[in-house]
């Protein structure tokens, strides 16, 4: 028999509150999996989650996928800087606000809540819309913004 338990807080994350998002999630929604070295990549489609050491939930439960490919290096992202601030979107999405140089990037505030703390450092590419989540100098997880006319 499968030991599926899962700790409550390592390396920035909390893995059990992923792992019952995850069982909870609707059918529709995919997810999918790829262990890297000693760590497991897990992605939705719209965020990557880079959780330190194994996870027993990605054993036959989640399609495997080439996700290492999307992973970029930490070093090339440029800072930006968490406002502390939230936005209501019209589609009953709030969105936590980013700022890179003079422009405002927005996030799905629910792609935050699997993160044990909040003494992460936040980058960016150059030129684009991903952020770059790390936590103690490793990045633990991508999210793609969200587009929001202005």
């Amino acid at each position: 028999m499968r030991d599926y338990r899962v700790p409550k807080a390592v390396g920035g994350f909390n893995p059990q509150k992923l792992y019952t998002e995850i069982l909870k999630s609707e059918s529709t929604e995919r997810w999918y999996v790829q262990k890297q070295e000693d760590k497991t990549l897990i992605s939705n489609g719209r965020a990557l989650y880079i959780v330190p050491g194994r996870f027993p939930l990605a054993d036959g439960f989640i399609e495997e996928e080439s996700l290492n490919r999307v992973v970029p290096k930490w070093e090339d992202g440029v800072y930006c800087v968490d406002t502390k601030s939230e936005m209501a979107l019209s589609n009953k999405t709030v969105a936590k606000v980013f700022r890179k140089g003079e422009e405002d990037f927005y996030f799905n505030r629910d792609f935050f809540k699997y993160f044990a703390d909040d003494t992460f450092e936040y980058r960016m590419p150059d030129r684009g819309d991903t952020l770059y989540v790390a936590y103690q100098g490793k990045l633990i997880a991508l999210i793609w913004a969200i587009r929001v006319s202005k």
